[in-house]
């Protein structure tokens, strides 16, 4: 990612930052100890340059660009963490959806 792009992507994602949430009980979102930092999603395909960081992603993770999530964009401050856990769904989550699950994660940093 060049610097242009990862000044653009902040640049999208800074007026929609919020502390962010896990899947709680029942689906529902809700505010955790476990994650205590903050940020949001870009939606795909809405902007050109995401667009073009997907493709390259998809190209990189030899997978179908439709197989893809929106990025999400984080933000952790001084001593705000996301403890280890599993990253893909639990089997109730996906009863009725289908290809849902992860099968990998792409981690970029905007910044040092």
């Amino acid at each position: 990612m060049s610097p242009e792009e990862a000044e653009h992507i902040i640049t999208l994602a800074q007026p929609s930052v919020k502390r962010v949430t896990i899947v709680g009980h029942d689906n529902a979102p809700a505010e955790s100890e476990v994650r205590t930092n903050s940020g949001m999603f870009i939606h795909r395909f809405k902007d050109p340059v995401v667009t073009r960081l997907q493709k390259r992603v998809a190209h990189l993770a030899m997978l179908p660009l439709t197989n893809g999530e929106d990025i999400q964009v984080l933000n952790y401050g001084i001593g705000q963490e996301y403890q280890v856990h599993p990253d893909f769904f639990a089997t109730d989550y996906l009863k009725d959806r289908e290809g849902w699950q992860r099968l990998a994660t792409v981690i970029v940093y905007l910044n040092n």
